[in-house]
């Protein structure tokens, strides 16, 4: 970290909430919604946390955490819908746009969509809470041999879908995604409501975009994805740039 304040950038903030979420999926219909409570600020432990981090790594430097937010509690919901257009073939072999009961099958592991196929997922939601107020949308494009049962894949600051089911054998998968955020509040950027902190102007509007490709073997799942974001506050000096992977272990057969 800089040790030398701009007050034209973010200031160094941690977030740490608990989270409890319902999913649903039926069909060609997902639903997530979930209600986080915790601490934005000092209390978060982030950075006692960086702290740390920094002291056990090699050739890290000491952080130096100037003008961070004041602490407060956080508290916001999110919600978002998923629909899924998947292209493959069906129980009767042939290939073409799965009915709504062709996708249970395929959940329930009646039924396999085995071999090559594509889907279009769009969404839409949002977050209201004294952190975020935002609504998004977008869609997720994806083609893989065969393709997984879920409703798109997890980035580092999404959730993931819990209603899937693991694949039998090997599956791989390419996807993309784009969409945007309409943003009235942003405390990460803003600062919190009470408190004399220093606030920044957000971005109305914030696109997403992201892509990677995913391995699954018998509940085993191995993902990389690039993401980028447009700038999010009032000069903000270029884009948002980060890559992820991910592995993970589905218990759901």
């Amino acid at each position: 970290l800089d040790p030398v304040f701009n007050p034209e950038d973010q200031s160094y903030t941690g977030l740490l909430t608990f989270g409890s979420f319902v999913q649903r999926s039926e069909g060609r219909r997902f639903e997530h919604a979930q209600l986080d409570v915790g601490y934005i600020g000092q209390n978060s432990g982030a950075q006692a946390l960086q702290e740390f981090a920094h002291s056990v790594l090699p050739e890290q430097g000491d952080p130096t955490w100037v003008a961070q937010q004041a602490s407060g509690l956080a508290v916001f919901g999110t919600y978002q819908r998923r629909w899924k257009l998947r292209w493959a073939q069906n129980s009767r072999g042939e290939f073409g746009l799965l009915s709504g009961s062709d996708l249970d099958a395929v959940y329930a592991g009646s039924a396999s969509s085995g071999g090559p196929g594509f889907e279009i997922i769009p969404y839409a939601g949002g977050r209201l809470g004294n952190i975020y107020a935002d609504a998004s949308f977008g869609a997720i494009f994806r083609i893989g041999w065969p393709l997984p049962s879920d409703f798109g894949q997890s980035r580092i600051f999404d959730f993931t879908d819990h209603t899937r089911r693991a694949a039998d054998g090997l599956s791989f998968s390419l996807f993309a995604s784009a969409g945007g955020r309409l943003v009235a509040r942003n405390a990460l950027i803003e600062g919190n409501i009470l408190g004399g902190d220093r606030r920044l102007g957000p971005k109305p509007f914030v696109g997403e975009f992201s892509g990677g490709a995913q391995l699954e073997y018998q509940g085993w799942i191995l993902a990389y994805s690039q993401s980028l974001l447009t700038e999010e506050f009032n000069g903000q000096n270029g884009v948002s740039r980060f890559g992820t992977f991910t592995l993970t272990f589905n218990l759901a057969y």
